[in-house]
């Protein structure tokens, strides 16, 4: 399902992330849309942005989840994930 996000509203979570001193990585744009969004599934290799996914102080409720490597496709496989057409992610 796809969220429309205010652009405005967006922009300035995204510039208080950048003046926040906790902020390791800089991505604060992924954090912004996870907040804006719900979004709370994150696959990357970028340690930074798996500190301040994971961080309570960035995504409170519910927390972020990071999945990193191939060996995380087996907890992807049991969502319900699938395209228009029906057949599953």
């Amino acid at each position: 399902m796809a969220t429309l996000v205010s652009a405005d509203r967006f922009a300035a979570d995204e510039r208080s992330l950048w003046a926040d001193p906790d902020l390791r990585s800089d991505d604060p744009h992924v954090l912004a849309l996870a907040r804006a969004t719900g979004a709370r599934l994150l696959h990357t290799g970028d340690r930074d942005l798996m500190a301040d996914f994971k961080n309570k102080k960035f995504l409170a409720q519910p927390r972020g989840k990071v999945y990193s490597t191939a060996a995380n496709a087996r907890l992807l496989a049991a969502t319900r994930c699938a395209t228009r057409s029906g057949r599953r992610l």
